[in-house]
């Protein structure tokens, strides 16, 4: 993963610049889509991230923390989607 721009503000350490994650990560979840007609449907999904043992570097500069750098994340959504094209 990689972030354009970004603000470490450590005691004693300031920096702004690009920010690289390198690592192994999975997804887990499950959706739905309910179709009112065939060009509109009403969505659902939940998903899981979890990644361990990232790599981080700043501006090409490896960032070597005490701490291992996890992640986490949830993400659950609900939507209309509209399918354009020809109309059944």
């Amino acid at each position: 993963m990689e972030i354009d721009r970004i603000f470490v503000d450590f005691p004693g350490f300031y920096s702004e610049g690009d920010l690289v994650m390198n690592g192994i990560s999975m997804i887990a979840g499950a959706g739905t889509r309910y179709f009112f007609r065939p060009w509109l449907a009403a969505s659902l999904h939940a998903r899981y991230h979890v990644g361990m043992e990232y790599d981080l570097e700043l501006n090409g500069q490896t960032l070597n923390l005490d701490e291992e750098q996890d992640l986490s994340q949830w993400d659950a959504g609900v939507g209309i989607t509209w399918y354009f094209g020809k109309r059944f």
